[in-house]
């Protein structure tokens, strides 16, 4: 299954169901990891994934620290 996203101006075609956003933290510098797959529904947020805390970037719950990163489930769809 394939999706399309459109960002900004640009639309993205991904042929793969499973991907990853990653980007660094505004003022705290530290990276955010979210892991992504296409369903028949929609989008589902699979886990993600943080390198430390502070400013709002609190581990969820049930997230365990697994090789310097905080991992939590996801439990989202869009």
């Amino acid at each position: 299954m394939s999706a399309c996203l459109a960002l900004g101006a640009t639309l993205l075609v991904l042929a793969e169901p499973r991907f990853t956003l990653s980007w660094l933290h505004s003022v705290e510098h530290v990276e955010w990891r979210e892991a992504w797959e296409v369903a028949p529904e929609g989008l589902r947020l699979l886990e993600w994934r943080l390198r430390g805390s502070g400013a709002g970037m609190e581990p969820g719950p049930g997230a365990v620290l697994r090789d310097g990163w905080w991992v939590s489930p996801g439990d989202l769809r869009v």
